[in-house]
């Protein structure tokens, strides 16, 4: 028996696309141990990463460049917000970290959507007004 999970059928992956979304960026607080987990983001990049993949190969669905705006996030996305306040609600933690770690912790936050290193530093910057 395999330990592995092996998820091919699109609506269920459509299914876990859409929950790991509702988890992270629901109005509902979420703890710090999801939200910021390094596994549920790389599972939402690679979930959303073979999404792309098969609407393109069944030629349903989003265009590569409609996700590729969608993913791309910026500062008037609800997600955005989201994510500041609830990094900024864990002030402590993110005080002690360097700004590469609060780089690296912001990429995880807003996974699945993909961040200039110019947005990062706004972000950390936010976070870090918001934070005080």
């Amino acid at each position: 028996m395999s330990n592995a999970l092996v998820v091919t059928d699109y609506f269920i992956l459509l299914a876990l696309h859409k929950a790991i979304l509702e988890v992270k960026f629901s109005d509902n607080q979420t703890s710090l141990e999801l939200f910021g987990s390094p596994f549920l983001a790389s599972a939402a990049n690679q979930i959303t990463e073979i999404l792309i993949a098969k609407e393109a190969a069944l030629d349903i669905g989003s265009s590569n460049e409609s996700w590729k705006k969608w993913r791309a996030i910026d500062e008037s996305r609800r997600e955005w917000g989201i994510a500041i306040i609830r990094t900024a609600q864990h002030s402590t933690i993110w005080r002690s970290w360097t700004d590469e770690e609060r780089k690296d912790f912001a990429r995880i936050a807003l996974s699945p959507f993909t961040v200039s290193e110019q947005l990062l530093n706004v972000f950390v910057t936010q976070v870090n007004h918001s934070s005080q």
